[in-house]
């Protein structure tokens, strides 16, 4: 299960601040913060942040152990919007792993 829970116009004219939130077997939260360079460029900048703990299934013909991924991390895009729908973007991401066994 999962939301999506987004501000407009926060911080100026068409800038967005987006946060995803899932939940049950999978959990954590996304966040966005889209701003324009200016209020009509279609340039833009994008720093998010995430949170996420999810399963993490090992196979050998069978299910052999179950794991929880545990990640924190961050990053920036810059990139330019084609209309309404489209987004070419470049950017830079990192992040911290943990694995934790659950089952055998």
């Amino acid at each position: 299960m999962g939301a999506r829970v987004t501000w407009f116009d926060l911080g100026g004219f068409r800038a967005e601040w987006r946060n995803d939130i899932s939940l049950l077997s999978d959990y954590g939260l996304k966040s966005e913060y889209y701003h324009p360079f200016t209020p009509q460029a279609h340039w833009f900048v994008a720093p998010r942040g995430l949170a996420m703990n999810q399963p993490f299934y090992l196979y050998n013909n069978n299910l052999t152990t179950i794991y929880r991924r545990s990640t924190v991390g961050g990053g920036i895009d810059v990139g330019y919007q084609f209309g309404s729908i489209g987004e070419l973007r470049v950017g830079y991401e990192g992040a911290w792993q943990h694995f934790s066994r659950q089952s055998a």
